[in-house]
């Protein structure tokens, strides 16, 4: 299966028998709108999925999403609102947590979600994405991102510290640990076994495979990186220094420098089911890449 797009058409085709497109959800900071790729049968025959609007049903300053247990869950800054979507039907339903936060984090950890704000010592956990209670993660700093294995391992990132925290048993209990140095460490990722962490504005990143120990590498360049994400053809760190900037490596310790045909302020990346994603906010436009390398445009419905 293989995908193009030309103007506001994302275009997928398959010689294989019939089965199913991937989709990513995408929240824009601030509105109600959500946009999906359309879950599509493909056959051998030529089928488009366009993305679409899917507004949640409350206008709230929704920040994050995330994929788990067949559900997309997203979560309100400055509210106790989550909005769950049946992956399936795209249908949103709002739940009331209770607890009003200025949440900027959501992530599936294989087990169960978790929900963070800056400076918290305590985010919010469910199971399902329906019933959310109190998750206490010890002392608060400037969360800015959390990483999992989905085997048990959580790492939650901060910003402007050398602190981190981490659970090696799906959040039973958590420990504050300090990393090599103070940075500006901002997101992080993980193949499974390995752990790596990137700083913005600095080159410096970290690997490490225990959640403890951490070892230096360096990034090409002291760009404003701001994502990374694991796939099967490696780690992808991008930058919203609006360039086309992003680095590659295979192992989590060589960074090597690369590029993408399109300067925008790039701020996320994910990836899932053998492709890689980016967006960028203020702008209509996605890339997508299946081996990192060679990327290719998608529009969203709007910028």
């Amino acid at each position: 299966t293989y995908a193009t797009a030309t103007n506001d058409v994302f275009t997928l085709t398959s010689n294989e028998a019939p089965t199913y497109i991937n989709y990513f959800g995408i929240i824009p900071f601030g509105d109600n709108k959500a946009s999906f790729t359309v879950q599509a049968a493909v056959s051998a025959s030529n089928t488009q999925a366009n993305w679409m609007d899917n507004p949640i049903p409350l206008d709230a300053e929704w920040s994050a999403i995330t994929y788990g247990k067949g559900k997309y869950v997203s979560i309100a800054y400055g509210t106790p609102y989550v909005a769950v979507a049946d992956a399936v039907t795209l249908e949103w339903q709002i739940i009331d947590t209770t607890l009003s936060d200025n949440w900027t984090l959501i992530k599936w950890t294989g087990l169960f979600f978790i929900a963070l704000s800056p400076y918290s010592s305590l985010g919010l956990k469910s199971y399902e994405g329906i019933s959310w209670t109190l998750e206490p993660v010890i002392q608060g700093f400037n969360w800015t991102d959390i990483i999992t294995n989905e085997a048990g391992t959580i790492i939650i990132t901060a910003s402007g510290t050398d602190s981190y925290a981490y659970s090696l048993n799906y959040g039973e209990s958590w420990a504050i640990n300090t990393l090599p140095s103070i940075d500006n460490w901002v997101a992080g990722a993980s193949n499974g076994s390995q752990f790596i962490i990137i700083a913005s504005e600095s080159s410096k990143a970290l690997f490490s495979y225990d959640a403890i120990n951490w070892n230096e590498t360096n990034l090409p360049s002291e760009a404003r990186w701001s994502s990374v994400a694991w796939g099967d053809n490696g780690y992808i760190a991008i930058a919203d220094n609006v360039n086309n900037e992003i680095s590659i490596s295979r192992d989590g310790q060589l960074w090597l420098p690369s590029s993408v045909p399109v300067k925008a302020g790039w701020i996320d990346i994910a990836y899932h089911n053998q492709v890689y994603m980016m967006i960028a906010p203020d702008t209509n436009i996605a890339l997508y890449s299946y081996d990192g390398e060679l990327w290719e445009l998608s529009y969203l419905p709007a910028g």
